[in-house]
């Protein structure tokens, strides 16, 4: 064990490193305290809040200072005088270095645990009722943020144990940090813009950015949707304590006489000297490969300019990491090397995109398919998390999944960028192999397509069924009136049970196309029932977003919502009404009438007049008709006045109960042919 571990240098370096610890301890506290009384003052409605949501500075604070404190506990490195008493030390090196490692990691660790624990309080304290703060995110948060630091660590500690100098030490990490993934990812993007039937699943996981918890944190400050995934743990896990063994045998084996060198050897610099360069580089050589496809060439100053750029930065690396100048001539074969990575990065691409446009199966070589991911403008959207371990093996979904497959790497080979509105994504299970890709199919295929896969009953059940209240959260669009979250919850609850009781063809008449634009739901139903209904999984591994339309497809769910939009607005608007001689901002429009030929009207919006006797006499009409059904359903089928009060905002809804114009109707309320759009598709018959 003495090996390896030594307390005393462990206490050591817990000393050197107090000042720093005590600086870094005060950030996160007060970062703490302060997203807690943030959000206490700006969230008073329904809102749930993840560990990472309740201090977003946290992972960051710990990335910046997981690096000063190994740069800071190992700065003795870089001094020659320093370094020769360090490697001196009876103790032996291994020991040095995991028990200053060891320091760097507790007061990482210990500040993550101080600033999470201050968190939770201070959302105890702070918030409302309404604002919960979900628990089961704290322990994977958590553990994620230590291993953050102790990514960052092992990182600084390799760049420690390279080089000699602050600057090369500064720039290594930064090398270390963001090489690696700046080129997986410009060439993730380069590949899938020149091969767009490859998606994400279709390329190694490590590949993904947010498996970089730098890219990851920062990512979150802009969007903040993604959670954490076992899968970044693991491989987090898994790199870090790679990259200390890395630093370990690096530190062991460093030769004092690197302190004040920017590398042990010429190897290494160059190394060094050609990754800056080369990052540089990927702007032009991306630029290159846009060009193929697209008629837009860049002009060649452009390339010029970057290439420039790459040389100034070869050539000054080494100036400013040797501060010898008669090196620079030494370089220049080395450029060679540069030449030679930007033909491989272009042509490595290049290789790839052929092997995949020539990986086309026909529908006897696939066993079976799996969608991941379908967005349909007739039949809405649904994600892998939903249906992607449902295989359809019958040769129907073969046959179109190869064909259209076909279609798009042709369209590919020909450089057409003609898209169709419904794209799928899909696993395709081969003989000993699956390869994902995505395409765009047209409007006959996609109908085609959804006639066979609705045979199968599991798809059939999950693409209607929606999920209960443990695995989805269900919140309601906007909130105007401000409804208590025991409301939502009930009109949402009101919903769900209304569309799983729901039959399959009148579901799919529902979300035909979009929510919003159906033959079964008429369009001008969202002039006065504006809100949607959402969904939002509560499995950050399986995480889905919906959202649903109240219409007349759900009239239990209308029923509930315009009653309860009453109960907050009646008091005004039948004021207004009673008193319409000195208002003006009141507004009535008339849906689901019938003419003298039974035919279904609606009528025109219509601005209600002080001065007009006809108006006044509607006016009362409307607060006595609203009064004798106060507290009766309102039936979204049947024929309805709609007022609104321009001034507040607010609504009120009327049943008519003979759907009949009254004859105190103003003359300027016209009936007009309802506004409905008709595109449904019989896929089921």
């Amino acid at each position: 064990m003495r090996r390896f571990f030594s307390s005393n240098l462990y206490l050591d370096g817990l000393r050197q490193l107090r000042v720093v610890g005590v600086t870094y301890l005060v950030i996160l506290m007060i970062s703490s305290i302060f997203f807690s009384v943030f959000a206490g003052i700006n969230y008073s409605s329904y809102y749930e809040f993840t560990m990472y949501q309740t201090n977003r500075f946290l992972p960051i604070i710990v990335i910046i200072f997981a690096a000063i404190f190994t740069i800071f506990i190992f700065s003795f490195m870089n001094k020659r005088n320093a370094s020769d008493v360090f490697f001196a030390l009876p103790a032996r090196r291994a020991a040095l270095f995991f028990s200053y490692f060891a320091a760097v990691l507790s007061w990482m660790i210990f500040g993550i645990i101080v600033s999470s624990l201050l968190s939770i309080l201070g959302f105890a304290v702070y918030m409302p009722d309404t604002v919960t703060l979900v628990v089961s995110t704290i322990p994977c948060t958590v553990l994620y943020y230590i291993l953050t630091g102790f990514f960052i660590s092992s990182i600084a500690a390799i760049a420690m144990s390279l080089t000699g100098t602050l600057f090369s030490n500064l720039a290594v990490f930064l090398l270390i940090a963001f090489a690696p993934r700046l080129f997986g990812l410009v060439f993730k993007y380069s590949l899938q813009d020149m091969l767009p039937i490859m998606p994400d699943e279709a390329l190694p996981y490590w590949l993904i950015e947010k498996n970089n918890p730098i890219f990851y944190f920062f990512g979150q400050l802009v969007s903040g949707l993604s959670q954490i995934t076992m899968y970044q743990i693991i491989y987090l896990l898994v790199l870090s304590t790679a990259y200390t063994a890395v630093a370990a045998v690096l530190f062991t084996c460093r030769k004092s006489e690197t302190a004040d060198k920017s590398a042990p050897n010429r190897l290494v610099q160059a190394v060094f000297r050609l990754t800056f360069s080369m990052l540089v580089c990927l702007i032009p050589c991306k630029n290159i490969l846009d060009s193929y496809r697209t008629s837009d060439h860049i002009h060649i100053f452009y390339y010029v300019v970057f290439y420039t750029i790459a040389l100034v930065v070869y050539f000054l690396y080494e100036l400013i990491t040797t501060h010898k100048v008669k090196n620079l001539l030494r370089i220049v074969p080395t450029l060679g090397v540069l030449v030679l990575m930007n033909l491989g990065f272009i042509g490595g691409i290049h290789i790839i995109r052929g092997i995949a446009l020539a990986d086309s199966p026909s529908a006897k070589d696939i066993a079976s398919v799996r969608i991941l991911d379908m967005y349909s403008s007739f039949f809405g959207y649904k994600s892998n998390n939903e249906i992607k371990n449902i295989r359809f093996d019958n040769m129907e979904v073969r046959e179109i999944i190869a064909a259209n497959l076909e279609e798009s790497i042709q369209k590919i080979k020909q450089n057409k960028h003609d898209y169709d509105d419904n794209l799928i994504k899909v696993l395709i299970d081969l003989k000993g192999r699956t390869m994902a890709r995505e395409f765009y199919i047209s409007n006959e295929e996609c109908e085609n397509l959804m006639f066979h896969l609705l045979k199968n009953p599991d798809f059939k059940n999950t693409y209607k069924t929606l999920h209960d209240t443990d695995s989805a959260n269900y919140y309601m669009s906007n909130n105007p009136y401000g409804f208590t979250e025991r409301e939502i919850a009930d009109i949402c609850d009101t919903f769900r049970r209304e569309v799983n009781d729901m039959e399959f063809d009148e579901w799919m008449k529902f979300i035909s196309t979009s929510s919003y634009h159906t033959d079964y739901v008429v369009y001008g139903e969202f002039l006065y029932l504006p809100q949607a209904i959402q969904i939002i999984s509560k499995n950050s591994e399986n995480w889905y977003f919906r959202e649903y339309s109240i219409s007349s497809a759900t009239p239990k769910t209308a029923n509930k919502y315009m009653k309860l939009v009453n109960r907050y607005s009646d008091k005004s608007i039948i004021s207004s009404l009673s008193n319409i001689g000195a208002q003006e901002h009141l507004s009535v429009r008339g849906y689901s009438f019938m003419d003298r030929n039974g035919k279904r009207v609606d009528c025109e919006s219509y601005v209600l007049s002080p001065s007009g006797q006809k108006d006044l006499e509607f006016s009362v009409y409307l607060a006595s008709l609203y009064n004798k059904q106060k507290n009766l359903d309102i039936d979204i089928t049947k024929p309805l006045w709609v007022v609104n009060d321009g001034q507040t905002g607010k609504t009120l809804y009327i049943n008519q109960p003979d759907g009949v114009l009254p004859d105190c109707a103003p003359e300027g309320i016209q009936p007009i042919a309802p506004n409905t759009i008709n595109i449904y598709t019989s896929i089921l018959n």
